[in-house]
């Protein structure tokens, strides 16, 4: 694979822990709030800006999901934050290729460890190979700030 690299996903990403739904007011609009299974409903306030891959952490943890921009992501989830530019959807294609019911940890609710996800040995093509009509990470968090955070298409 010319150029292309086997990395930890811990190189590329911090895997970091949902909150609890109780901190928020649930809406019928507003941020998506992600549980293991999707979108569980909406809410005023966020953890993450986005982008990020959102995986189930207790229960469904074989759902990979992504979201673009701004969202809160429940405390059965773990959702990514950036450690360095890549392609965000590459990033959400490479850990969907995973079979992440193996690395379950539980005889009863199925769990995912932060330390298992973070083992991960990702194939990680280098930045040029990206698509060129994609926005990278650091790009898209530039163009967020840019419009006071805001994106104008939301993107689950």
């Amino acid at each position: 694979m010319n150029g292309w690299t086997v990395e930890k996903l811990a190189s590329l990403v911090n895997v970091v822990y949902g909150k609890s739904p109780a901190e928020i007011e649930k809406l019928d609009d507003g941020f998506p709030i992600f549980g293991t299974g999707g979108v569980v409903g909406f809410t005023n306030e966020i953890v993450c800006d986005g982008p990020s891959v959102i995986l189930g952490r207790k229960g469904t943890i074989d759902k990979v999901q992504r979201c673009a921009g701004p969202f809160w992501a429940i405390d059965t989830t773990y959702y990514t934050t950036p450690k360095r530019e890549f392609d965000w959807s590459w990033l959400y294609y490479a850990i969907s290729s995973f079979d992440l019911r193996k690395l379950n940890e539980a005889s009863g609710v199925p769990s995912l460890s932060r330390a298992s996800l973070e083992a991960l040995e990702v194939a990680t093509p280098p930045l040029d190979l990206h698509p060129p009509s994609r926005t990278s990470v650091m790009e898209r968090k530039s163009i967020n700030q840019e419009n006071d955070g805001h994106e104008e298409e939301q993107i689950y």
